[in-house]
């Protein structure tokens, strides 16, 4: 993940994102990997601290499940 460009910017190296809306929360645990795409730095921060994942990505004009699909 980390060689792969940001969604947003293409920048490398990006970090894992796991899309928390994707499954329902179960005990704590992290959303399945099969639902991960690549943030930088830049772009992951400013997501973390909105609170509402699907209106950051809606802002962005990026459509998340089928590209995670594809990863």
């Amino acid at each position: 993940m980390r060689s792969q460009g940001c969604l947003v910017c293409q920048r490398t190296p990006a970090d894992a994102h796991h899309l928390k809306f994707a499954q329902p929360p179960t005990l704590g645990r992290k959303v399945s990997d099969e639902f991960m795409v690549p943030l930088c730095r830049s772009h992951h921060d400013p997501y973390t601290g909105t609170g509402d994942e699907r209106a950051w990505w809606t802002n962005v004009q990026i459509s998340l499940l089928p590209i995670a699909k594809e990863l």
